[in-house]
């Protein structure tokens, strides 16, 4: 998307203010100069490619009109087609399938996938982020990240994987469906997330950042662009690194309402760099049920054995909640919205490493299915998260060490030689007050080439507990978190 391109929005959930989420995929690869294929086509859109208002009220989305399918193949070939100066008008190509071989399909202005494909997608998301969070919990202190930002920007990356790093990014990110359906299927998720948002605002938006004179193939640019609507803007890496650095992170900072304003640091982007992708999500909502201001006060909060004074947020409503084995679960529901926030509490303070060793997507599956409207005395402190992970060792130890080695096969992006993964940068910051939540995240993928009345159920969080922000009716998981220290 260009700077002055307003991204995909919609409304969502009650009561909250403020959730954004963001991440930002960005993907730098170095590699020989070749011509650079541009994508100067500008739309205003939502989430699937809809613009809707910024704010409250209903979303007004409007249609674009698609053009050809871009669908690229997994374990394919790379194409002999390159893009060479695709412009605003929105030159087309045939596509590239399973076998290799191309085909001209138009593409649907609403893509086409199945309750069975959709349920793929869902499933594999929540999957995936269970499995990150394994990962990332070994490190100290609060943790956040947002699979729904990281999943879709390696997604982007995985349209142009081929042979075995293909098929290890398909197993790590739970990427069931083949690619010519993977794709399409995700712009559809992301169509129905910005339905369940509702009232909330979600905006999603992507771009390309081909270092000038960078040839890309068409498929994986038709793919880019009518899938998720990205853009191309060419960058003089070579030249001016550091020049190049500061227009993403300003088109970063812009796409997150300044949340992330420095995503890139100065020895993240060199001279070698040849493409950067990136995605930004951005969620604000407003709680259902907002906190009295004047019932927040300093109480304790305990971590680590000892006491804290923390500002402390209380009400008293009906809430979906459910008593498990060994920990308790809140739903705080967003304003006229099927996106909400899940809260899981130990019963024990010092209860959140066996919690994080029995999570599962099943043990999810079965808290929520036991949520039940109760009347509960919620104690919530303000939060205040930022975290920051390199990710490169944690994917690669997950089962995808190809795409960060040598080996790597990213073929369907440029002709060979292949380009390969040198860092994923990741960094999400979280708000929570009276009002609501706000909330971005970002991530870099940084590569070269190779040479009723009733008793009330008390859900005091002033210990260490686990955070999520879903969509209740789809599953999508948007934001994970652990609070230790709010």
């Amino acid at each position: 998307m260009c700077h002055d391109r307003r991204p995909h929005r919609c409304r969502g959930d009650r009561r909250t203010a403020l959730a954004a989420a963001a991440l930002l995929c960005v993907m730098a690869m170095a590699c020989v100069p070749l011509a650079c294929a541009t994508a100067s086509r500008t739309s205003a859109l939502g989430v699937g490619g809809a613009q809707t208002a910024s704010g409250g009220g209903a979303s007004s989305e409007t249609a674009r009109s698609e053009t050809a399918s871009a669908e690229t193949a997994s374990g394919g070939g790379a194409s002999s087609e390159t893009a060479r100066s695709e412009t605003a008008s929105g030159e087309t190509a045939s596509a590239e399938t399973a076998s290799g071989e191309t085909h001209g399909e138009a593409v649907p202005a609403t893509p086409s996938a199945s309750g069975s494909e959709m349920r793929s997608v869902v499933t594999g998301n929540s999957a995936f982020a269970i499995d990150l969070y394994r990962q990332l919990r070994r490190e100290p202190g609060n943790l956040l990240f947002s699979p729904l930002s990281i999943t879709r920007a390696l997604a982007m990356t995985y349209a142009g994987a081929r042979g075995r790093t293909a098929r290890e990014m398909a197993e790590v990110l739970h990427f069931d469906l083949p690619q010519e359906r993977l794709h399409a299927t995700l712009e559809r998720w992301l169509q129905d997330l910005a339905s369940a948002a509702g009232s909330a605002e979600l905006r999603i938006a992507d771009r390309l950042w081909p270092r000038t004179g960078l040839e890309l193939l068409d498929p994986f640019v038709r793919l880019m662009r009518e899938r998720y609507d990205a853009a191309l803007e060419p960058l003089d890496f070579r030249a001016d690194p550091e020049a190049a650095r500061r227009r993403i992170n300003a088109w970063i900072a812009e796409q997150t309402d300044q949340r992330i304003p420095e995503l890139l640091q100065p020895d993240d982007v060199e001279s070698d760099v040849e493409l950067v992708l990136t995605d930004a999500i951005y969620f604000r909502g407003l709680w259902q049920t907002a906190f009295a201001p004047e019932q927040t006060r300093s109480r304790p909060f305990y971590s680590a054995g000892a006491a804290r004074e923390v500002p402390t947020m209380q009400q008293t409503a009906r809430m979906r909640h459910a008593q498990m084995d060994g920990f308790a679960v809140l739903e705080l529901p967003y304003q006229e919205s099927a996106l909400t926030m899940l809260l899981l509490l130990p019963d024990g303070r010092d209860g959140l490493p066996g919690l994080e060793d029995d999570l599962t997507p099943a043990l999810l599956d079965e808290c929520l299915a036991r949520l039940a409207m109760r009347r509960v005395n919620l104690l919530l402190p303000r939060l205040r998260l930022r975290a920051r992970f390199h990710l490169a060792e944690t994917l690669s130890a997950m089962g995808m060490p190809t795409a960060f080695g040598p080996q790597a096969d990213l073929t369907g992006m440029t002709a060979p030689p292949s380009l390969f993964i040198d860092k994923v940068i990741h960094e999400a910051e979280m708000e929570v007050d009276e009002e609501g939540t706000e909330a971005s995240a970002a991530t870099a993928v940084i590569g070269k080439r190779t040479s009723v009345a009733e008793p009330a159920s008390d859900f005091h969080a002033d210990h260490p507990f686990l955070l999520l922000v879903r969509d209740r009716t789809g599953g999508t998981l948007l934001f994970v978190g652990r609070v230790v220290e709010p």
